[in-house]
């Protein structure tokens, strides 16, 4: 905030007290953004007279005291999966706030978030369709990411499921722990941890995929539908080989992933 004047616009999310503490000491004027209307600091700054984007009745909304003005239908929005993909619904609203504080015209601002589609956002939420099997994509690599993709992968249709996961050795045992059961709100019927040998980062190869392992199978998990394939290759193609027609398989990718990306569009229908 210090390289922000009375000229600028401060952009925050008001679901957040870490960054709403900061709105007091702003030397610009504040505008919050939250899915929620009804979040209390949300509510209070707009009744105030202050700026605020949020959804209501299924579009986002620019608001300021009474006075509401309509920019786009939240399921006009390719990122937000129709409306099923939360954290992307946030990123649109912060989007349309800077936007806005620009002095960029709504229409504008609703042509750019409806422009933007999956397959131009290389590593977030692209979809290929192999054989009748659908492959999601996304770089999620932090328990948070993963927790938010969540109900995309499960509103997307599937006969059975499977994920395609792994993580570096350069995080906490506990860390990696969680990061593997962040997938927890849905079963998946098989899942293949990647040891990513080249980025163990320092400890033992294969250890990082074992404590992953053991997370599952504490939560559940039998050890027949788990196994550890050596790189993301060997994983998406033992994957595809398990697939079966309407079958999803979830990838998060980490390892060379412009190669990963290149193998799966040689395979699409």
């Amino acid at each position: 905030t210090r390289a922000l004047d009375e000229k600028s616009r401060l952009v925050l999310n008001a679901e957040d007290p870490l960054l709403t503490k900061l709105m007091p000491d702003s030397p610009a004027p504040v505008a919050l953004f939250s899915i929620n209307p009804r979040c209390k600091v949300f509510a209070d700054h707009v009744a105030a007279g202050g700026t605020g984007f949020t959804v209501r009745r299924g579009r986002i909304e620019k608001c300021s005291g009474k006075s509401v003005q309509p920019i786009v239908s939240v399921k006009a929005i390719p990122l937000t999966f129709k409306g099923v993909a939360k954290h992307n619904i946030a990123n649109a609203l912060a989007a349309a706030a800077v936007a806005d504080g620009l002095k960029i015209s709504h229409g504008v601002i609703a042509a750019g978030l409806k422009a933007l589609d999956n397959a131009g956002n290389p590593g977030r939420a692209n979809v290929y369709y192999i054989n009748g099997v659908t492959v999601f994509l996304d770089f999620a690599h932090n328990p948070a990411g993963l927790e938010a993709l969540m109900p995309v992968i499960e509103a997307l249709p599937a006969r059975r499921r499977a994920l395609i996961t792994g993580q570096a050795g350069d995080r906490g045992d506990d860390d990696i722990r969680d990061f593997a059961l962040a997938s927890d709100s849905l079963r998946f019927d098989r899942i293949f941890i990647k040891r990513m040998d080249n980025h163990a980062r320092g400890r033992p190869i294969g250890e990082v995929a074992n404590i992953m392992r053991d997370a599952y199978l504490e939560s559940g998990y039998r050890k027949s539908v788990i196994s550890q394939p050596r790189t993301e290759i060997d994983a998406v193609k033992a994957a595809l080989r398990w697939a079966k027609t309407g079958d999803l398989i979830v990838l998060l990718s980490h390892e060379k992933r412009d190669q990963t990306q290149a193998f799966l569009q040689s395979r699409v229908e």
